[in-house]
């Protein structure tokens, strides 16, 4: 017991003297680590910055490592990019970044948000500017960067861009951002523009744009995959290397193809695409679809490009000797043109509803999710309905075989 208790003394008094000499560094919390030693010509200001000179846990780790490991004296800068909001609602700035184009609502804070045709990133790269071997900061810069991508340009051509916004800088002065871009994979660099521009103060901003091309060839069915990417680094000549380690911005694979039409469309095949019905527009088709998947059926289906089983299932679900009244047309759920038609899905049964003016099949009761469902409603809402969805089909290019979202609005 008496070791313990002088082996446990020993243990406290070693780290009393290393935390007095500021060797004892305290683990993160959660995204940041403690502030390193900050030279004196940079101290009020770093004072009336939210966090003063906290550093996140990867710079952390960077600056300890270039501390051990420096040869001769110089500086080293590490950058981290991080979630935007916080970062903006501390600064207070008067404007940030924003992309020319028409920025998504649910641009990612910290992530990539995606829509079918664009994906929006928002964050803030921290620049710190630290000497070796002292591990003193000297310089430190947050930058707003907003990068926004467009799919849905005629010809298979889709652009990024990418806005960079000064939040705080002190000790950043001479500080220029340089950069290129390119498109690869199943694309060609249609247009760079990213030259090298000044970046040093607060509301200080930079852009840069990347255009590419799809390879695939109109009107011969094909597809190809290929990402944008815009890639970048900090530089200073008062920097020892001037230039901080390169970031990249990709939104990763775009999918072009001219095979739901002969022009060629190019879209985020990792979204599944929505087909919106509007009750404004077509009542009555909004009504069927709405009481279908209210009972069950599904609303998530497969388009199938396969004209004789489209066939197949309208004459499944709506035989020939319907009786159909005067100016009505019979309209089926799921729709003919998928997997999970009448006649492709293997559907045992069909169901109607109330007000449908169909005697011929039960009317579907609670607690029912199985087969297919039928409703007569006006012709022309029927037409536009069908319309509607061809229209969906070429925009959103879903391919045969694809999944996609139904949703009554």
């Amino acid at each position: 017991m008496r070791r313990f208790r002088s082996g446990g003394y020993r243990f406290m008094l070693v780290c009393a003297m290393l935390s007095l000499a500021g060797g004892l560094v305290s683990a993160p919390a959660s995204a940041a680590t403690a502030g390193p030693p900050v030279a004196p010509a940079i101290a009020q200001r770093l004072a009336e910055r939210p966090g003063g000179a906290t550093l996140t846990p990867k710079c952390a780790q960077e600056r300890r490592q270039a501390m051990s490991q420096a040869a001769q004296s110089g500086t080293i800068t590490c950058v981290d990019r991080q979630p935007a909001a916080a970062a903006k609602a501390a600064h207070k700035s008067s404007g940030g970044a924003s992309t020319n184009g028409i920025v998504p609502s649910t641009c990612g804070d910290g992530f990539w948000a995606y829509t079918r045709a664009t994906a929006c990133l928002d964050g803030v790269d921290t620049i710190y500017v630290f000497t070796v071997p002292q591990g003193v900061l000297v310089g430190l810069m947050d930058v707003q960067v907003t990068t926004f991508v467009n799919t849905f340009v005629p010809g298979g051509v889709y652009s990024q861009e990418a806005q960079f916004f000064v939040l705080f800088a002190v000790g950043t002065e001479g500080t220029f951002i340089r950069g290129s871009g390119n498109c690869t994979g199943g694309c060609t660099t249609e247009s760079v523009s990213f030259p090298a521009q000044p970046l040093a103060v607060v509301n200080q901003r930079a852009s840069a744009v990347v255009t590419g091309r799809s390879l695939v060839t109109p009107g011969l069915g094909g597809f190809s995959r290929g990402p944008t990417s815009l890639t970048f680094y900090y530089t200073n000549t008062r920097w020892t290397p001037p230039y901080t380690g390169s970031l990249t911005l990709s939104p990763g694979d775009i999918r072009c193809d001219s095979i739901v039409t002969t022009q060629i469309g190019c879209v985020f095949a990792q979204v599944m695409p929505i087909y919106n019905v509007y009750s404004f527009s077509y009542p009555s088709y909004a009504r069927h679809i709405a009481l279908a998947i209210g009972f069950g059926l599904p609303s998530v289906l497969t388009r199938l490009e396969s004209a004789e089983l489209r066939e197949l299932n309208g004459r499944t679900a709506c035989p020939d000797f319907l009786f159909r009244p005067d100016g009505f047309s019979c309209d089926e759920y799921p729709f003919r043109s998928t997997t999970q038609g009448a006649f492709t899905s293997g559907a045992p049964y069909g169901r109607t509803f109330d007000g449908c003016q169909i005697t011929a099949v039960p009317v579907r009761q609670p607690g029912d999710r199985s087969g297919f469902s039928i409703c007569m409603i006006p012709r022309s809402e029927n037409s536009g309905g069908g319309g509607s969805l061809s229209i969906f089909y070429s925009t959103d290019r879903v391919l045969d075989g694809e999944q996609f979202r139904v949703v009554v609005n």
